[in-house]
Order: C-alpha cells, then structure tokens, then sequence
C-alpha cells in the first residue's frame, strides 16, 4: 500500500530527526546548570528548520520521559521554530 500525501502538501512533514537529550552542564568555575535541552535531535531539527526558512516541514520524533512533559518550557524554542512536536512521546518516567 502506497501513503498518498494529503492534498496541500505544502505543509507536509519532509524532514524529520530523532532523539532528545536533557543536559545538566558543569562549567569550569563549578557552575551547574541543570535541565538544558541537547541531543542531535533538537539540534538538527533546529538546522533544519534554519535551513528551510520554518520548521513547518521539520518533525521530531523521540520517546522521553514524564520530566520533560512536567517541564514542557524546554520544548519552547522548538514549538517557536514551528517544528512539529507530535511525535515526541512520553513512554519512559526519565529522559534520557
């Protein structure tokens, strides 16, 4: 069975990068920071997107835990590229 896109497919999915990683970073002078949203999978999402002009096209699928739900602000930047956020998942009770 062949997937048909759907008649305007301007605003289709094109483009899609995978995984999420919560970051604590430590800095030289003893700085904690704690709770920064890395991993390739924003990274390139946000490429992507700065690539095309708009994330419409751009996706992110990755399976995360109810932390990130609880701290959906980290999520913020991506939602304010217009990158596409349904396929973030939360299965696990961390992420990673």
């Amino acid at each position: 069975m062949r997937l048909q896109n759907p008649p305007d497919s301007t605003n289709a999915l094109r483009h899609i990068a995978f995984g999420i990683v919560i970051d604590d970073l430590a800095l030289p002078d003893g700085t904690i920071i704690e709770n920064i949203l890395g991993g390739g999978g924003p990274q390139t999402a946000w490429g992507m997107a700065a690539a095309l002009g708009s994330g419409v096209q751009v996706g992110l699928l990755a399976a995360v835990g109810a932390d990130l739900d609880a701290n959906a602000a980290l999520l913020h930047p991506m939602r304010q590229a217009g990158i596409n956020l349904h396929g973030v998942q939360p299965i696990y009770t961390h992420t990673p």
